[in-house]
């Protein structure tokens, strides 16, 4: 079963909609999460999902900006 081999899991577009059910299911099923979003208008959504997730399923989730199709946002997230 792969939901039983990942443990930690990005996830990116996940604050509202398909991408918060996506995000949601996957914390569910015990994955870390990292929540990836790239603007100031989505980082309270972002957050407040990270913790609601964090706290709901016991997991560590986190909300980082950064640019994911950037290769310096991607060092930079990983690097945090």
């Amino acid at each position: 079963m792969l939901a039983s081999t990942i443990t930690s899991a990005q996830h990116t577009k996940h604050s509202t909609g398909i991408g918060a059910g996506i995000a949601t299911n996957l914390a569910s099923k015990g994955c870390n999460l990292i929540l990836n979003y790239t603007s100031e208008s989505s980082e309270e959504r972002c957050t407040k999902l990270a913790s609601t997730l964090a706290s709901t399923y016991n997991i560590k989730a986190y909300a980082v900006r950064a640019d994911s199709m950037s290769s310096h946002g991607t060092s930079r997230r990983l690097h945090s």
